[in-house]
C-alpha cells in the first residue's frame, strides 16, 4: 500500500506498535510477578492469556476459549493442553455431541485465576488511577479507535 502525503511512513508507525506490545508484556509480566505468583505458580503469559479466556466459571468449547483469548484453535489447543497437564483445567466431550469438547477450570485453576484477574485490576488501578480522567477517558477512546480500526483491518474480531 502506498504511502499517502502527511502519512507516517510504515518505520515510524512499526515502532508506535513495537513499543505499545512491549509495555503491554511489561505490564503483565508485573502483573505476573505480585507476590512471587509467578513463582508460586510458574505463570507464562501463554498461561496467563489461557486463564483470561475463562471469563465465569463455567464450561466453555475450544471455539469459544480461542476467540477470548484473540488466538488461533491449534494455539489454544496447545494452551488448554498445558492448563490440562498441570492440572489447572478438565476437559470432556459434550455428551449430545461427542465432537465438541468442553474445557473447565479445576479448583487450582480457578484459584490462579482469581489471584491473577485480582493483581491485574490492583495493577491496573495503581497504574491508571494516576491519570486524570480526562487522559484515561482519552486512553480509552483512543484504544476503542484502535480497535475498531484493527477490526476493519481482520487483525482482531
Amino acid at each position: 500500500m502506498a504511502e499517502k502525503s502527511g502519512d507516517k511512513p510504515v518505520d515510524e508507525f512499526d515502532g508506535q506498535v513495537l513499543k505499545v506490545r512491549n509495555l503491554l508484556i511489561e505490564f503483565l509480566n508485573k502483573v505476573a510477578d505480585y507476590q512471587d505468583t509467578r513463582k508460586q505458580y510458574d505463570f507464562g503469559i501463554s498461561k496467563l492469556k489461557a486463564l483470561t479466556a475463562f471469563k465465569d466459571d463455567r464450561e466453555y468449547t475450544m471455539t469459544e476459549l480461542s476467540r477470548n483469548a484473540y488466538v488461533s484453535m491449534p494455539t489454544m489447543t496447545d494452551m488448554v493442553d498445558s492448563l490440562v497437564e498441570e492440572g489447572i483445567a478438565e476437559r470432556r466431550r459434550d455428551e449430545q455431541d461427542r465432537r465438541v469438547v468442553k474445557v473447565t477450570l479445576t479448583e487450582k485453576g480457578k484459584k490462579m485465576r482469581k489471584v491473577f484477574m485480582e493483581r491485574r485490576r490492583q495493577e491496573v488501578e495503581d497504574v491508571f488511577g494516576k491519570l486524570s480522567f480526562k487522559d484515561r477517558k482519552d486512553l480509552s477512546d483512543a484504544m476503542d479507535m484502535a480497535c475498531t480500526i484493527l477490526r476493519k483491518i481482520r487483525l482482531i474480531d
